[in-house]
């Protein structure tokens, strides 16, 4: 990957990965991210969803509370854009991190010690989850599932049958649009499908039609959801937005060796490079390093927004700050010319001195001491009341250095 060395680049991203011949290097990352990624459980809907129903269940029909659930869902997950991606959206905070649907059937401790621990289809999930899991969730859901109330009623053949592992559980953990999906959602867009809900619920005949309030209460949720869509969408866009504005980045995905790639983004001189791999990513976490300090620092994947804007604005501002402090040590102030001579002659840096602002003046400072005009800051100091040149009143403070 080759950039002209003044291509103006914040970030660049280094990334440690695995070969597979035809594909294209996003492709192929992306990919292998996947096969790296190890699944887990994330409890953060779980804790949304049972904090909704705790403040709304009974308020709203059950097609509008399940709607509205949705939209408080769509409101609050944290959103992931992952580097590269054109396809975006995650169910949980983090790839390949599956959420929990207590209102289908809630996961007991014991159910989730076994996913985090089991050989085949691990899901890892922290004792603290767990422990907040007991707290929170399952106490609020004990004889309010999906999957209680069902086995209420199932007949007792039935349950038998069940527990004798006649039909499993599959089914208990998934809602009815888990998996499908319907061929409208790509032909017409989310304001399309409200206008058309619209229009029906404008037709709805309350005086013939005795399913006329169901089909508003199911007309009403979809339109909810149609809301929870797109403030989903949105929230993606305002993220890649922001992603875009904080750093301009670049992405080295070569098959070069890492020590390879860090030397020659140092060589172009990239403030800031990120490290990431599978372990890594396992943790939800990369290396930021900067390059006048090379120090390491790891970093939450969901703390980049803020981390890599820190990072850069403290590496300008100690950049700055050593570079005014080396200004400053290399700088002295004259009154004559016999002392710029000698500072001249024992010193490198700036000599300042007051100045009458004749060209005369300034070409005899250049054939007597061999300094030119740099500047005449802003910011003027009253060193004396005449120039050192001729002895006439001075006009402005002027910094004098060597030409190269």
């Amino acid at each position: 990957m080759e950039i002209s060395i003044y291509e103006p680049v914040d970030l660049i991203i280094t990334l440690m990965k695995t070969t597979i011949n035809g594909m294209t290097d996003r492709i192929r990352r992306l990919r292998q991210e996947s096969f790296d990624t190890q699944p887990s459980l994330s409890i953060e809907r779980a804790l949304i969803e049972t904090e909704f129903y705790k403040e709304n269940e009974g308020k709203y029909p059950i097609p509008i509370l399940r709607a509205l659930n949705f939209l408080e869902i769509c409101k609050r997950k944290t959103i992931y854009i992952g580097e590269d991606e054109l396809i975006v959206g995650e169910r949980g905070p983090r790839p390949k991190a599956v959420s929990t649907f207590p209102e289908l059937t809630c996961h007991s401790v014991e159910d989730l010690h076994v996913l985090n621990t089991r050989e085949l289809q691990r899901y890892t999930i922290s004792q603290e989850d767990i422990d907040t899991y007991e707290r929170e969730v399952i106490p609020y859901w004990k004889g309010r599932t999906q999957r209680e109330r069902i086995f209420n009623h199932v007949p007792k053949e039935w349950k038998e049958a069940y527990e004798v592992g006649m039909f499993t559980e599959f089914m208990e953990q998934r809602a009815p649009g888990h998996t499908s999906l319907d061929g409208k959602v790509y032909q017409h867009g989310m304001l399309d499908l409200k206008e058309r809900i619209a229009h029906e619920l404008k037709n709805l005949d309350f005086m013939n039609d005795p399913e006329a309030t169901d089909k508003q209460e199911e007309l009403t949720a979809m339109s909810i959801s149609c809301d929870a869509a797109i403030i989903f969408a949105e929230r993606h866009a305002e993220l890649a937005e922001k992603i875009s504005k904080y750093a301009r980045v670049k992405l080295d995905d070569s098959d070069n060796a890492p020590g390879w790639k860090f030397a020659q983004w140092e060589m172009k001189g990239v403030p800031l490079r990120l490290e990431i791999g599978p372990k890594d990513l396992e943790k939800n976490q990369c290396v930021l390093v900067r390059r006048d300090t090379r120090e390491k620092v790891f970093v939450s994947l969901d703390e980049l927004e803020t981390a890599i804007p820190a990072q850069l604005e403290a590496l300008r501002k100690d950049l700055y700050e050593r570079a005014l402090a080396n200004r400053e040590k290399r700088t002295w102030a004259a009154t004559t010319m016999d002392e710029v001579k000698e500072l001249a002659k024992a010193n490198t840096g700036y000599i300042k001195t007051m100045w009458c602002g004749d060209l005369a003046c300034e070409m005899k400072m250049k054939e007597e001491a061999g300094l030119s005009s740099r500047c005449m800051p802003f910011e003027q100091e009253q060193l004396s009341d005449v120039c050192p040149c001729c002895g006439k009143p001075a006009k402005a403070m002027v910094y004098w250095g060597v030409a190269y």
